[in-house]
């Protein structure tokens, strides 16, 4: 199990100063909120991908410093907007999002190393282009 000190939105601000330096690796786990059938929950991408990330920090967080935030449980998910319980989000909102949430890191601690954990297929990675523009501020 992850130590909890290891959730970055479990620190104070003074421990943010103390903890997070320029090599630190901060952790988005990003899933959906979309129908899975009658076997699964809406958040199976979510937890998928939050999972994965608990585990990974867990297993590395010594040797590459890393720290985990929470989920981001909503994405790209119109294909499933035909189903009770979607959540899709647009594109232009998605691309917006990670670059404002990069952004205010950016400014609210010192650490320029951020690892997106995807557990929605690979919608994430056909916005990555868009992140260029905030990896000029690092």
């Amino acid at each position: 199990m992850i130590n909890s000190k290891r959730f970055f939105n479990h620190l104070t601000h003074e421990e943010v100063i103390k903890y997070i330096i320029d090599d630190s690796v901060l952790c988005i786990p990003v899933g959906s909120t979309e129908q899975y059938g009658k076997q699964l929950s809406l958040n199976t991408d979510t937890v998928l991908a939050n999972g994965f990330a608990e585990r990974m920090v867990s297993e590395f967080c010594q040797k590459y410093d890393l720290w985990l935030l929470p989920p981001i449980e909503y994405s790209l998910s119109s294909e499933h907007s035909w189903a009770s319980g979607t959540v899709s989000i647009s594109i232009e909102f998605f691309i917006k999002f990670f670059h404002e949430l990069v952004m205010e890191l950016i400014d609210s601690q010192l650490a320029r190393n951020t690892i997106i954990i995807n557990g929605h297929e690979e919608r994430p990675f056909k916005v990555c282009p868009s992140f260029y523009g905030v990896s000029k501020h690092l």
